[in-house]
């Protein structure tokens, strides 16, 4: 049901970050706080000033998110 919602509207899925960020120029990170680190580490070679990054993750600042330009993964 859910799948034919997502057809329905033109969306696409994937399990595959890295693609989804080189494809797309908005990035929802909509992952489990405890998961931001990762998934930022994953994406991060793919990410460029036309991005607009967007997280629901709660209790990780914008400042938690910047920070990951600047550490080794």
């Amino acid at each position: 049901m859910v799948l034919l919602l997502i057809q329905l509207l033109g969306a696409q899925t994937s399990n595959d970050n890295q693609l989804v960020v080189q494809q797309t120029d908005v990035v929802f990170l909509t992952v489990k706080p405890e998961n931001v680190l990762d998934v930022l580490c994953n994406i991060r070679p793919h990410i460029c000033r036309r991005h607009l990054l967007l997280s629901t993750a709660l209790g990780v600042s914008v400042q938690d998110i910047e920070k990951v330009r600047f550490q080794s993964c």
